[in-house]
C-alpha cells in the first residue's frame, strides 16, 4: 500500500491539470483503507493482554517470626482466561559476599495455590486472598556489608496461551 501511494503520489501531480486526474484522486480511497486496515490488525495482534487489571497487595509488608503475610490479587479479565494455576511463594534467601565472590541460598520456601484450573469471562472480576504463614524461628531481615536476609513473595498466574505472568513484592520479617 505504501508503494502503490508513493506512486499514486507522483502521478497526481504529473497529471493535476489533465481530464482523466480524477482516477489518481480517487485511486488514494483503497490506499487509506489498506493503512486503516493495517493499523487495526496491528492493533488487535498486540493487544492481547488478557487482563484488564492484575493488582497485587499487602494488608502489611512487616511481620514478626509466627506471624503472617496476608496478599490479595485483584483480577478483571480482558477477554476469556484460562488459568492454569494461580500461586503465591514466599522465600527468604541469603546473599553472602566472600573472598571467592557472591553466593546465594535459599533458606526457606512456602509455595500455596490461590486456585487450580480458573476461567475467568470478558469484563469478570475476581479477588483472590491467601495468608503465608511465618516459622516461630524465621530469621530477621538485615542488610550488611558481609551479606543480606532479604524475604520477598512471588505471585504467579499460569495462563494457557500466554505463558507465566510473575511479579515479586519485598516484605520485611521484624521483630514484633
Amino acid at each position: 500500500a505504501t508503494l502503490l501511494a508513493a506512486g499514486f503520489f507522483h502521478f497526481h501531480r504529473f497529471y493535476q491539470s489533465a481530464p482523466w486526474a480524477w482516477l489518481f484522486v480517487v485511486g488514494w480511497v483503497p490506499i487509506a483503507f489498506a493503512w486503516i486496515r493495517a493499523a487495526v490488525r496491528l492493533y488487535l495482534h498486540l493487544d492481547r493482554q488478557p487482563f484488564r487489571t492484575l493488582d497485587l497487595g499487602l494488608e502489611s509488608d512487616q511481620a514478626p517470626p509466627g506471624g503472617e503475610f496476608v496478599i490479595e490479587l485483584h483480577a478483571e479479565a480482558r477477554r476469556k482466561v484460562e488459568a492454569k494455576r494461580l500461586f503465591a511463594e514466599l522465600r527468604c534467601t541469603r546473599y553472602k559476599s566472600t573472598d571467592r565472590g557472591k553466593r546465594e541460598e535459599q533458606l526457606a520456601s512456602d509455595v500455596r495455590v490461590l486456585e487450580e484450573s480458573a476461567t475467568l469471562e470478558p469484563g469478570e472480576r475476581r479477588e483472590f486472598r491467601v495468608s503465608l504463614p511465618l516459622a516461630d524461628d524465621a530469621p530477621f531481615s538485615f542488610r550488611s556489608m558481609e551479606g543480606k536476609i532479604l524475604w520477598s513473595i512471588h505471585v504467579g498466574v499460569d495462563i494457557d496461551d500466554w505463558g507465566e505472568i510473575r511479579d515479586e513484592l519485598g516484605v520485611t520479617v521484624a521483630p514484633g
